[in-house]
């Protein structure tokens, strides 16, 4: 992930570069080198790209394209383009340079960056607790199953998402599927299975979320086009991960990072990921709504349950979590 120098000058780097010649800015920006223009820049670190392949799901191409991008520091007497890659590509078409810009978050889990309108509060969730940190609220057992066949969250606590440096951090466990109350046959006969109630656990984030009140958050509306969003991850359990971006429309079905199909798990890498728009897609339900990136709700880490049996263990940590915002005019 780049490292901007000066973060705040960000938001005015491309009005600058409109006054000092936008076309040598812009050529800087491509063209893989260091380049100082008019004083000491902000120093930068950056990774350059190589070049994705698009592949089909569900009759649609999704190309990865280039995943590098050059970086941006502004100082006090010009600015300085890091190394740059190729840009991003969404279906073959590039949609020009991006950096990655780290948002805070306190130390009571709440990230805030008024620049792009990001306001939310970290959570934990699962099917075993309610949205009132009780139990007797969660899906799991609300439904009739016992709770020690619901998920349970060793950390963090309900409240406040505690945490040191904006690392995440969550433990726990998900269950194995079970048969809805009443039904016999999971896992021979999945209709009986109870994937609803049994759905497991995991972390989030609220993207317009004040005073608890949960709002779309419209990712074009702050001057720069955000075209998703990149964190790291110490390890990915054994259950896996799903990387999903509700819409008010989409609460029970999510959009999910799947940009190659799959068995419904994000393929995550320890380390750095990026996640693109153009990489979600809807993996089951009945009816498919496009994905649109001014209705967002949240991202939320997904630790899913599966018929395998016995409980499953869980614990990861997501930091670094950035936007990953266009620098194209």
């Amino acid at each position: 992930m780049s490292t901007i120098a000066n973060r705040s000058k960000l938001l005015g780097v491309l009005g600058q570069c409109a006054l000092a010649g936008l076309a040598s800015y812009m050529l800087i920006a491509c063209s893989g080198k260091v380049s100082v223009v008019g004083g000491s820049g902000g120093s930068v670190t950056s990774h350059a790209g190589s070049a994705g392949n698009g592949s089909s799901y569900g009759g649609s191409a999704y190309g990865s394209g280039g995943t590098g991008y050059g970086g941006i520091g502004y100082g006090a007497g010009g600015f300085i383009s890091g190394t740059g890659g190729t840009g991003i590509a969404s279906g073959g078409a590039s949609v020009g340079i991006s950096d990655e810009v780290l948002m805070p978050i306190d130390v009571a889990g709440f990230m805030s960056d008024p620049s792009f309108g990001i306001q939310g509060p970290w959570y934990a969730y699962g099917d075993g607790q309610g949205p009132d940190g009780l139990v007797s609220s969660g899906d799991c057992e609300r439904i009739g199953h016992p709770p020690n066949a619901c998920a349970h969250i060793n950390t963090p606590s309900f409240g406040p998402f505690m945490n040191a440096g904006g690392a995440m951090f969550t433990s726990g466990t998900v269950e194995t599927v079970t048969d809805v109350p009443g039904s016999m046959g999971c896992p021979m006969v999945q209709l009986s299975c109870d994937y609803s109630s049994q759905w497991g656990a995991g972390i989030g984030v609220d993207l317009n979320n004040a005073n608890m009140l949960k709002a779309s958050y419209n990712a074009n509306a702050h001057g720069f086009m955000v075209l998703g969003f990149a964190f790291d991850i110490d390890q990915v359990p054994p259950s896996k991960l799903r990387v999903e971006v509700p819409m008010p429309t989409t609460t029970d079905d999510p959009h999910m990072y799947l940009p190659t199909g799959g068995d419904f798990h994000s393929p995550l890498l320890v380390g750095h990921n990026r996640v693109l728009w153009t990489d979600l897609v809807q993996s089951y339900g009945d009816q498919v709504v496009p994905f649109d990136p001014t209705q967002i709700l949240s991202v939320q880490f997904h630790v899913p349950t599966s018929t395998n049996p016995g409980t499953i263990p869980y614990s990861f940590t997501i930091s670094n979590f950035a936007l990953i915002v266009s620098l194209a005019i």
